[in-house]
């Protein structure tokens, strides 16, 4: 029987309140969440963003060219036909998913269940740190994460070992570098990202302990 302290252990939750769920990076000092989001994602920060500047970098540009493909393939392949069989099947809504061994799998979940108030994806992964973006080994920090959503893109699944070995050889560590991707690549605005902890009572402790389940 698993105890309160080993499940602490064993589980992160990632409870994400999207208040711009409607469609709408750090080294660098300021550098807002959705800017780092949406620079990963291949997609153009805020034209005040510290970031914009590394826009004009082949690699990163290479990476916007490379995620537009991907994306294009994959919303034909899966995510229009999934968001139409929710509409037709999924009739009433609750305002709360729960998506348990999620990873950073916000794509599907999104596809599946839009619109919702509340996402809570719990899994093993580690979640990680807000993402240095920086100029230097740009392009092989962006092919590992490239790498690391491969399998999600080609299969709708992750293979944990292959994200988590791609991910470490980079700057982008965790799952947060993902769940940022996909966050932008949904059309989703990050407002705020907190580090917090669940400890073994089952309580929310902000930045978390080293004895807490960490999440953000």
């Amino acid at each position: 029987m698993m105890t309160r302290r080993g499940l602490a252990k064993t589980a992160y939750l990632l409870a994400l309140l999207l208040i711009a769920v409607a469609p709408g990076a750090g080294a660098f000092e300021g550098t807002k969440a959705n800017d780092v989001a949406r620079f990963l994602a291949g997609m153009e920060p805020a034209a005040d963003s510290p970031l914009a500047a590394l826009t004009r970098d082949r690699a990163w540009q290479y990476h916007a060219h490379a995620l537009d493909l991907a994306w294009a393939g994959l919303e034909h392949r899966r995510l229009a036909k999934i968001r139409a069989w929710s509409a037709a099947h999924l009739t009433q809504p609750q305002p709360v998913v729960l998506y348990m061994f999620s990873g950073p799998d916000f794509l599907y979940v999104d596809a599946f269940f839009p619109n919702r108030t509340i996402y809570v994806m719990s899994g093993l992964e580690p979640v990680g740190q807000m993402p240095a973006v920086t100029g230097r080994s740009l392009g092989s920090d962006l092919a590992g994460l490239r790498a690391s959503v491969g399998s999600s893109l080609n299969y709708s699944f992750f293979k944990t070992r292959q994200m988590r070995d791609t991910l470490n050889a980079t700057r982008y560590r965790g799952v947060l570098p993902v769940l940022y991707l996909f966050l932008a690549r949904s059309g989703k605005t990050i407002h705020e990202v907190m580090l917090i902890g669940i400890d073994g009572e089952g309580k929310v402790v902000p930045g978390g302990t080293r004895d807490a389940a960490q999440g953000v």
